[in-house]
Formats: structure tokens, sequence, C-alpha cells
């Protein structure tokens, strides 16, 4: 392990052949485990993508229009689409700092402490013989970041790398009694808006903070900073910044629970609850809550191979393990063990999206198959009466 003087330090450990078997063996478990995960993800996302795009469809024959201004009895536990201003009339209060914003719909603070942060990085070298040499350089820098840091689990803890408690963290206050016309709209729903804006810098939010720290503070662009020095920050500052969010426009699709809204249930057991900012017609917003099913589709199908790639690859690993006696054997092994996961975890992951696909839409697939045989052999029999051309 060696210091560098500027709090930097490189500390290489060494892990030999068997015992690196030993744990590529024990990681085969393991990788049973991502696989079944894996499938169980694949499986479980597609059936989940189908309810959602039926119970999307089903809204969309049965969402009727209502008036903002009126609650209409007549659309009890209906799926209502309602637009127009989204307003309050009380004043939020920040419980910590005392800050007030009247007619408002959220206050949100946002705050930053200046802490030491640990970043580190590792390269494994194999060595001949089959061990495996590693090597981690781990820096120290100072920097914002509104989470706490814990000192005490740097690598190598200090007393001159000590972060202090982070006594205020962000927060975000929801007006109670915010209003779409004569409906009230809950904190759940008002809380997916996020329209917010810069609170004014006033002398008088400053010593609001002032007061409420003990310590010197001054504006400084969108944030207040708590300290002595802006330029020349120390551990322990704070800096904050305030926003409001005032009356909005926005659209909501939900279920009319007497004057307020909820989530509508359909009959595949799904819930429908929407909100966006700006007036939206009713189609639109469904349009946009499709584009977003179809985009959560991917990212999950991508989550189901790299799982199943991950777990293929560790249960091939002892494998590459065992050659790496001669470490250019072993990385040679490595790469043919990795694309073959690769191709096999593709494989795996598109039988097992076929296979769900014929479970929850069995009319689909069984079109797309028909077709897909009809142009194979479409192709075949074209063949089969193309003129042949004699020899020369």
């Amino acid at each position: 392990m060696a210091d560098n003087e500027n709090g930097s330090f490189t500390e290489t450990t060494s892990e030999s052949w068997g015992s690196r078997i030993m744990g590529s063996i024990k990681g085969i478990g393991t990788g049973f485990l991502l696989v079944i995960v894996a499938f169980v993800v694949l499986w479980w996302n597609e059936g989940r993508s189908v309810r959602v795009y039926k119970a999307l469809q089903e809204g969309k024959g049965a969402v009727v229009e209502a008036k903002a201004d009126a609650v209409d009895p007549n659309n009890q536990g209906k799926l209502i689409h309602v637009a127009g201003k989204i307003t309050s009339e009380g004043t939020l209060k920040d419980p910590d700092f005392s800050v007030e914003a009247e007619k408002k719909l959220a206050l949100r603070r946002t705050v930053e402490m200046y802490q030491w942060q640990e970043r580190c990085t590792s390269t494994t070298e194999k060595k001949l013989g089959g061990g495996t040499e590693t090597k981690t350089e781990c820096k120290y820098e100072k920097g914002w970041s509104s989470s706490e840091v814990d000192s005490s689990q740097f690598r190598k803890a200090s007393p001159e790398r000590k972060n202090p408690a982070m006594q205020y963290k962000s927060k975000t206050i929801l007006a109670e009694d915010a209003k779409l016309g004569a409906y009230k709209v809950p904190t759940s729903l008002l809380g997916s808006l996020n329209q917010f804006s810069a609170f004014p810098n006033s002398d008088k939010l400053v010593g609001q903070v002032k007061a409420t720290l003990k310590k010197n503070a001054v504006a400084r662009d969108d944030w207040i900073y708590v300290g002595n020095d802006p330029a020349n920050p120390q551990v322990g500052d704070y800096r904050i910044r305030f926003e409001q969010m005032g009356t909005t426009d926005a659209s909501v699709i939900a279920a009319q629970h007497g004057d307020t809204f909820g989530a509508y249930r359909t009959k595949n057991g799904e819930t429908i609850l929407m909100i966006q900012p700006g007036i939206i017609p009713a189609q639109q917003m469904f349009q946009t809550a499709e584009e977003s099913n179809q985009t959560m589709t991917w990212i999950l199908r991508f989550v189901g191979v790299i799982l199943m790639f991950i777990g293929l690859k560790m249960i091939l690993t002892p494998l590459e393990t065992l050659l790496d006696v001669v470490p250019i054997l072993g990385s040679i092994v490595g790469v043919g063990i990795s694309l073959a996961a690769g191709v096999v975890a593709i494989v795996l992951s598109l039988i097992t999206i076929a296979i769900a696909w014929l479970f929850y839409r069995p009319v689909l697939s069984i079109i797309l198959i028909a077709v897909g045989v009809g142009a194979f052999f479409g192709v075949q029999f074209l063949k089969k009466r193309a003129p042949q051309k004699a020899p020369a």
C-alpha cells in the first residue's frame, strides 16, 4: 500500500490460482440463480406489457370528458378526463428554515454539503501459474453532494478526511389543498408534476437560512451558500436552493371518487392514474402512456438479456480460470466464453419471449408464425418455378 502527497493511495492484492478456482466454482450457483431470474423477468415483462396495453385500450374506450368547474355525480367511479388550472390558496412552509410560499402547489429545497468523496479504480493482471494481481487506486477529493457520504467506510479512513453528519437534507412540501377546478388533487398526483421555478433569493430568505444554521450565508446565483467563503468552500459547508411550483395547467385521467381523483381499476386488475402538465387531450395522454409502456418493455428485455449473459458467464468461468495457468490461453478461452454466453443469452431470451407471446398473445403469435411459414414456403415455391439456365 502506497500513499501519495495528494491523499490518494494504491493498494495491491494477490489471489492464488486455487483460490480463484474455488471462487469461480462457488459462483456457478449464483450464475444458475441469475439465469432463473432472467427467465422470470423476461416472462413477467411480456405479461406486464400485454396487461398494461389491454388496460390502456380499455381506458381509451371508457374515458369520459368531465368539466373542471363542477363535479358531476353521474361520473362517480367512472374514468374521467379533466383539464384546467391547478391552484392552491394555502401557504406552504419549510419546517426547518421557516421559508414560506403563498398560493403555491409545491415548495422544494435542495441541500448539498461539501464533503470528502472517494473514487476508486481497479485493474487486474493475470500471472503465470493462474494467480492474479489487482491494483486498486483510490483518490480522495472534496466536492458537493446531496447525499451524506460516510467517510468511515472509505477504504482508507483518516481523521483528516472525516465528513460531519449532514444535518439538513433535500425535501419537497406539497399543497394539501390543491384543486383542479372543483376537484381536489391528491398529493400522490401532484408530486408527479415537475414544473418548478427558482425561488427568489431575497435578503429575507438569506436571513432565514442564516438564523436557522447560525452561520454566515450569502446568495450565489440560484444557491444560498452557507460558510465563510463561497470561492473557497470547506468540508461541512452547505449550499441550499429553494424552488416553487405555482399555478399551472394540467390534465388528469383518473377515476372520480367524490370530488377527488383515484386510481381506476381495469378488468384485468391494472390501474390507470395519469397527470400531465398542460392542456392535453385524453387520446394524446393514452398515446404517451402506450409509448412509455413500450419503452419499459424494451428496457426490461435488455435487463433480462444482461442477467442471462452474466449468469451464463459465471457458470462457464471455472473453465477460463482452470486454463489461466497460462494467462494467454485463459484469456483466449475467456473471449470465447463471453461470445458463447452472449449468443446463448440472446437465443434463450428470444425463445423465452416467443413462448411468452404464445401464452399471452396467442392470436397474434399464430398469425406471425403463419406469415413466416407462408413466406418461407412461398420463396421455396418461386425458386422451383424459376427457369433454370442451361449449362454452357
